[in-house]
């Protein structure tokens, strides 16, 4: 069936009427007027969690507050983007996603290039230092704790350089800026540093729920975004997200997501527009690091190539981002049309133009508030994440007594691959179709050319054994879809694969160097997922990251040829 173009539509199949169900609920429980009110007895009861929430809302204001101030930052971002040609952001999580959506959606061509760093990868950082011209590039150091040590070493490591460069501290201040939250050590560490400006976050607002704010507007606006046309279209979805009842926009949605999830359908699968691409890996930490916890959760599955019914088990729900006139679009309109079809629940909104992200951030933020009062979760936490940190201090701990890392002795394979827990192909065959998802871990850097390889093999995992597959590049992930891990579902099958890449890069002032903590990251991730029973398979390399990772890809083929 061919749908008109601009049109909204949804398929829900055999799943519609309980679907409608919670969303009633929802209506019946007044959950958007105490969703304003800020009641967070909507989610928890407990003291503990009902603190946490009641300094979290802080996002239901943001479009409307950041508008007031949009000009005011825009005025900012011209005096600070002359003479400059390139923005390093240095931050991990909700302050490098939502920025990175907004310079690949929205940047202008003739604004300073944004390149995102949430990486501890020795050849990603190597990377972004040779690309740029020091003497005229704006660093951008962002975190909410202001603690977060990925972000600190990358600070060190560029304000190293910069001093060397520049002479006088003071000077090498000017080329830097921090976002934060009032208070935090970022905001003293940029005071004794001199830097350029402090922007302090409004109070409130959580990590994955802070694209519309400072987090994600300083570095939109460095990019040339018309903050004022996002913003609006962002206040024009929070005013829809007030109306009661089913017509709700939020609302609708997030009593989907929750109730498919709780009725087996909880691969939620992400499916953009190419030129709205980007948008799926705010989404993919939105949606996984609010919902995934207490055993249950909702799993966000994007970037997985879009196939047909027969590729596919009884688990999806497919929510299609569609962007009018956008390059492939007719393609995927009639896999979704066949999709729906064949039985699978499927949500389609159209967006007018690239600037309806700001409206789309707004109620799926909105929707996950919901999907986690269906689902008797606290959306606003993230109790696992912590783990695999401490997990990793332990380890770095650890190397600063021995300089050298706990590394499992591992079984021999081709290209200079080394294998260690389950066998491939033991992993491959317990992994359930219609249950469990495939989970490829990457410690390398994101080059285009290791994204192929990985893309390639989900293909081929999905295609053959029909299960969900996702893709997380380390550290990057732990601070997405790491909390889904270990505190949803247990449903992951974890395939890691570590290659730091030739030689290191030390980091001022730290007794281990990016390669170091690149592996002890991945070897305190390992940890906190072996501990809790969960498949896992990892593997190393020594060797040039791109050929020994698509060795490891053959490797991975070649056992899934074996699975019966």
């Amino acid at each position: 069936m061919k749908r008109a173009p601009g049109r909204d539509w949804a398929r829900l199949g055999p799943a519609a009427s309980a679907v409608r169900e919670s969303a009633e609920r929802l209506a019946r429980e007044e959950f958007v007027d105490r969703v304003w009110r800020r009641d967070p007895f909507l989610w928890k009861s407990d003291e503990k969690h009902r603190e946490i929430i009641e300094n979290a809302l802080g996002w239901l204001d943001a479009p409307s507050e950041m508008l007031r101030r949009a000009t005011e930052l825009e005025e900012w971002a011209i005096h600070a983007r002359r003479g400059r040609r390139f923005v390093v952001l240095c931050g991990m999580g909700g302050s490098s996603l939502a920025p990175e959506v907004f310079g690949r959606v929205l940047g202008r061509p003739d604004a300073p290039e944004l390149i995102v760093l949430d990486s501890t990868s020795p050849e990603q950082v190597r990377d972004a230092s040779e690309r740029i011209d020091l003497d005229a590039t704006l660093f951008l150091i962002s975190s909410k704790s202001g603690g977060t040590l990925e972000t600190i070493s990358q600070f060190r490591y560029f304000h190293d350089q910069a001093l060397r460069r520049s002479g006088p501290p003071e000077r090498a201040g000017e080329q830097f800026v921090a976002i934060t939250d009032s208070g935090s050590p970022l905001e003293k560490l940029a005071i004794e540093h001199r830097f350029a400006e402090v922007f302090e976050n409004l109070p409130g607002i959580g990590g994955r729920y802070s694209a519309l704010s400072y987090f994600g507007l300083v570095p939109a606006a460095l990019c040339g975004v018309d903050l004022p046309r996002l913003l609006e279209r962002a206040d024009e979805a929070a005013q829809a997200c007030r109306t009661p009842g089913l017509r709700n926009p939020g609302l609708s949605l997030g009593a989907a997501l929750g109730r498919l999830a709780r009725d087996g359908r909880d691969k939620a699968t992400i499916v953009c527009s190419a030129a709205i691409a980007p948008f799926g890996a705010w989404l993919e930490q939105l949606v996984a690091e609010s919902t995934g916890k207490e055993g249950t959760g909702v799993v966000p599955i994007d970037g997985e190539p879009t196939g047909w019914p027969e590729d596919y088990s009884s688990d999806r729900f497919f929510l299609y981002e569609r962007l009018d006139g956008a390059e492939g679009a007719g393609e995927a309109d009639e896999k979704l049309d066949r999709l729906a079809q064949e039985g699978h629940p499927v949500r389609v909104r159209a967006w007018r133009d690239r600037y309806d992200l700001g409206a789309r951030m707004f109620v799926w933020e909105f929707a996950v508030a919901a999907a986690g009062a269906v689902l008797g979760i606290d959306p606003f936490d993230q109790p696992n994440v912590q783990e695999s940190k401490d997990n990793t201090n332990a380890v770095l701990a650890g190397f600063g007594k021995t300089k050298s890392l706990p590394r499992e002795r591992g079984r021999r394979a081709a290209g200079g691959v080394s294998l260690h827990g389950e066998t491939l192909e033991r992993l491959l065959g317990e992994a359930r179709p219609g249950r469990d998802y495939l989970a490829l871990q990457a410690y390398v850097d994101r080059s285009p050319r290791n994204e192929e390889t990985l893309l390639r093999l989900r293909r081929d995992l999905r295609n053959r054994i029909r299960c969900a597959t996702t893709v997380g590049f380390g550290p990057r992930f732990l601070h997405s879809t790491g909390q889904l891990h270990k505190g949803g579902p247990k449903e992951g099958v974890f395939l890691q694969f570590v290659d730091p890449g030739e030689g290191d890069v030390p980091i001022p002032g730290s007794d281990f160097g990016f390669a170091t903590f690149l592996e002890a990251q991945a070897i305190g991730d390992e940890k906190a997922l072996r501990s809790r029973g969960l498949p896992f398979s990892g593997a190393s390399a020594s060797g040039p990251s791109a050929d020994a990772l698509s060795a490891w890809a053959d490797r991975v083929r070649s056992a899934l040829e074996g699975r019966k």
